[in-house]
């Protein structure tokens, strides 16, 4: 498997990521992000979320990195199956959309 850590989506493209079509009918511009996964299994997917604004961004791919493998080694110790790394990929995102989201308002890193 592999991830793609992307990066801001030009408006058009962040209203279908986002649903933001009020943003733009509103003259905001709407800025989603993209990453690509892709294996055997699934092919290409594009994982699209809303963009969190905040400028505490310094070491997100790292924290990344580090999500998926922690929600791999979950799947590993659940003995739940195999691996489902697209899972562990999305539960990882939304993680790190978390964090963002809690720093939006301060200023670290």
């Amino acid at each position: 498997a592999v991830l793609l850590k992307g990066g801001r989506l030009p408006a058009p493209e962040a209203e279908a990521a986002e649903g933001g079509a009020a943003e733009a009918a509103e003259g905001r511009a709407a800025v989603g992000m993209v990453d690509v996964y892709a294996d055997a299994e699934h092919g290409v997917v594009e994982l699209r979320y809303r963009r969190v604004a905040t400028n505490n961004t310094h070491g997100a791919g790292c924290t990344l990195a580090a999500a998926v493998a922690a929600e791999l080694a979950k799947q590993v110790h659940s003995g739940t199956g195999p691996l489902q790394p697209l899972e562990a990929v999305r539960a990882a995102r939304a993680y790190v959309a978390e964090v963002f989201a809690a720093s939006a308002g301060g200023k670290v890193g």
